[in-house]
């Protein structure tokens, strides 16, 4: 079903995970649109302590009109900053492929990432727009796979939809631009190329607020072609039949 409300955090699935605790989703899914206030997301709204996510996608449309709401992803808005008792989030083998619409700071797949203890590994933001209503330099950026990153956390081998319709502050040839995989030891580039050594994606840091990760692309394949073959998702797990795949 759909999620309609003026809160923070609205999901799909679930608004927010709590603080202090490990959460585990696995084999999850959400097909409903969302909007809400900051911080929304397809799937989860807010990520917020140690969470392990595998094996997930939403579907639905992300959105408002509202010029107040931002953090906006198509599977999840935000995963938290510092807190508690935390040790790391891990996401992987999930994707989304609904449209998102938001203020600023919104992406494909995650609005947000809060700080580097966070991986995001072989996932896809299939989404065929990802639309912010403002995008100049003053604002938070958006990105086709996570909007606002922090410069040194860890995405591995996360594609986007080669169709994308984007519009962010900083947005390459989305048919061909490849975003190499981000560490601590390979940082976040910026839109010049040049790597980011920021130490968090905060007000008074060089690149604020801008830090958008697009991703990689392959074009030629359905999403079901793309993660069965390039990403090597489980054919045991997902049913890859259709264009876009399904959890069995």
């Amino acid at each position: 079903g759909n999620v309609v409300g003026s809160a923070n955090s609205l999901g799909g699935f679930i608004g927010t995970t709590a603080a202090g605790l490990e959460t585990i989703l696995e084999k999850n899914y959400a097909t409903g649109n969302v909007s809400g206030g900051a911080n929304s997301g397809g799937l989860v709204g807010h990520i917020g302590g140690t969470c392990k996510m595998s094996n997930c996608y939403a579907t639905g449309n992300i959105g408002t009109s509202s010029k107040y709401n931002q953090k906006y992803g198509g599977l999840v808005g935000y995963t938290t900053d510092a807190v508690a008792n935390f040790t790391k989030i891990e996401i992987s083998n999930c994707y989304a492929s609904g449209n998102v619409e938001a203020s600023f700071g919104s992406a494909g797949l995650i609005g947000r990432i809060g700080q580097k203890e966070v991986e995001v590994k072989n996932c896809v933001a299939w989404n065929a727009k990802v639309y912010p209503h403002s995008s100049g330099s003053g604002n938070w950026s958006s990105a086709a796979v996570v909007g606002v990153t922090f410069p040194t956390c860890t995405l591995i081998d996360n594609y986007r939809n080669p169709d994308m319709n984007l519009t962010a502050y900083w947005v390459p040839d989305m048919k061909t631009y490849q975003h190499a995989n981000v560490s601590s030891s390979a940082p976040l580039i910026d839109k010049d190329g040049a790597a980011m050594t920021d130490t968090a994606c905060a007000s008074g840091q060089a690149h604020y607020p801008q830090y958008p990760y697009h991703g990689k692309v392959e074009t030629g394949k359905t999403l079901s072609q793309l993660v069965s073959t390039t990403l090597g998702w489980s054919s045991e797990i997902w049913d890859f039949s259709g264009d876009l795949p399904v959890l069995k």
